[in-house]
């Protein structure tokens, strides 16, 4: 969304609720299904959820679309259950892609945190 002086804004918090800790976990499974983490469809999940709904929103930034786009909810699910690669055109620059590929990272774990973005090399610049 763009407002009057075409600044971008990142809005939907309607079903967002506060973590009082990182390590918190949530098990309400709700989220706009093209940027919800996987980890959300099993559930609980944590606050590294989020950090995957940011590498989407950059992701649909650069690329025009989201990592499983598709028209149907249903198959945005399955797809996101299902695969195991998102693919990274070599038009997106080096540093964008090393950055998704932090924040995208299937395995909860090892995504990134936002002290990782922070610290990324094209956050940083």
């Amino acid at each position: 969304m763009l407002d009057e002086n075409f600044n971008i804004k990142i809005g939907d918090f309607g079903l967002a609720r506060m973590l009082k800790t990182i390590e918190e976990e949530r098990d309400t499974r709700c989220g706009t299904p093209n940027y919800i983490a996987p980890e959300v469809i099993k559930q609980p999940y944590t606050i590294k959820a989020d950090m995957w709904s940011f590498g989407v929103i950059i992701y649909k930034l650069v690329t025009g679309k989201a990592p499983f786009e598709s028209q149907k909810s249903s198959e945005v699910l399955k797809k996101l259950h299902e695969s195991t690669n998102i693919e990274y055109s070599d038009e997106i620059p080096k540093q964008i892609r090393s950055l998704l590929i932090l924040l995208l990272d299937r395995n909860e774990d090892s995504r990134a945190s936002i002290y990782d973005v922070r610290e990324h090399e094209y956050i940083r610049l």
